[in-house]
């Protein structure tokens, strides 16, 4: 096994700074072909229509404020159907993609402002029809003052959209990172390092290549496994975000991925005044396992305690993984074992079991012992879980 630096691993103080020092861009979305291009809008459109219950029409001739559109391949969607764009992006690195994306799309012209501003430095005193800001938002310095921030440039009735790494999304993610960090550890070797990527492509590569993504698997590696700006306080919490919205005149109106709603079953003129964010934070909790998991039962639970031992395990997964402090998993990795058996449904049982064998295996000074007992889970190395969800608001 190859045991070089497979990038030369610089420290950094912000994501944007992080994508520019080691030059990869996070989300590549290649649309050289009329297929591909057309499966993009197309997935767009079921984001904005059929998920953030947003028509497209309401984006013709609308004004658009975004940050971090990287290489532009989202915002060209919005130029497509009809928007005036003022983009942001403090990667300079690709701008020049972006500015051949639009122009080859003859969309250029659709772009009002292009600069390389971040929130924290941005000014104006425009108000727009929609802000947007993916992928980055939860790993700034002063998040919340900067979210606040961003509803100012909101008119009123007008829509924010964001996504974000969420604690209890990437609850797969850190099971993952537990599991490569503790053989890197026991081969005396860097997370960032050759052998790492080797032994995420051993563990990983089979069910990655089923996914429905473009990216490969060394981008997601850099990205989502070894970036610590994918973990611990980087990392926010859904229910934090929709409360200091709400208390803020901002209206919850939709999210990805969707969960139930309070209405989905009642006649309109059936209606209660209740709290649309509350609600909000209601649902996704009783939905917490399909969040964490990408497991969906058919039975009404009680998941408040797997909902904050999720939370807890988000911590001690950022202390192994990236501040190198040794943990116990025990307690956590039974608690959560044993809190997925009380939702009495088969893919949990087999959950549950996995994780019991992921823990037994930890201590193995054999980490080929490890490999196998990850490879041979039935259920584990099938999830994904949600990490990114996206959250929109809008303005009262």
């Amino acid at each position: 096994m190859n045991k070089s630096v497979i990038y030369s691993y610089k420290e950094t103080h912000n994501l944007y700074d992080y994508y520019s020092k080691h030059d990869f861009n996070p989300v590549p979305i290649p649309l050289d072909s009329k297929n591909e291009f057309k499966k993009h809008v197309k997935k767009r459109l079921n984001l904005f229509e059929n998920h953030l219950k947003i028509p497209r029409k309401l984006f013709q001739n609308s004004n658009i404020l975004e940050f971090g559109c990287n290489s532009g391949e989202n915002a060209l969607v919005n130029a497509l159907l009809g928007s005036n764009l003022h983009l942001c992006e403090p990667n300079e690195n690709v701008h020049s993609q972006l500015i051949r994306l639009f122009k080859k799309f003859n969309c250029y012209n659709k772009i009002n402002i292009f600069e390389k501003n971040t929130i924290e430095k941005f000014k104006s005193k425009k108000k727009y029809d929609f802000v947007i800001a993916e992928g980055f938002l939860s790993t700034i310095l002063n998040r919340k003052k900067n979210l606040l921030k961003l509803t100012k440039f909101l008119d009123k009735n007008s829509f924010l959209i964001i996504n974000h790494d969420d604690v209890h999304g990437c609850f797969i993610e850190n099971i993952k990172k537990i599991i490569l960090k503790n053989i890197c550890n026991k081969n005396n070797q860097n997370i960032h390092s050759q052998f790492s990527f080797d032994i995420s492509k051993i563990l990983f590569n089979s069910e990655y290549k089923k996914l429905n993504t473009k990216r490969p698997i060394v981008t997601w590696w850099k990205d989502a496994i070894v970036s610590k700006y994918n973990s611990g306080k980087y990392n926010w919490n859904f229910s934090e975000i929709i409360t200091l919205l709400n208390k803020n005149r901002l209206d919850f109106w939709s999210s990805s991925p969707l969960l139930d709603d309070k209405n989905s079953y009642s006649w309109y003129k059936n209606f209660n005044n209740y709290n649309k964010g509350s609600s909000a934070i209601k649902n996704i909790k009783e939905n917490i396992l399909y969040i964490s998991t990408g497991i969906k039962i058919n039975k009404t639970n009680n998941f408040n305690d797997l909902f904050n031992d999720i939370k807890k395990m988000h911590k001690k997964t950022d202390n192994f993984v990236f501040k190198d402090i040794n943990t116990n998993f025990n307690e956590i990795f039974n608690s959560i074992s044993h809190n997925l058996l009380k939702c009495n449904d088969s893919k949990t049982f087999d959950l549950s079991n996995d994780l019991k064998s992921i823990l037994a295996t930890l201590d193995d000074k054999n980490y080929k012992n490890l490999i196998k007992a990850y490879k041979k889970t039935k259920i584990l190395k099938k999830l994904w879980g949600n990490t990114s969800l996206y959250l929109c608001f809008v303005k009262k």
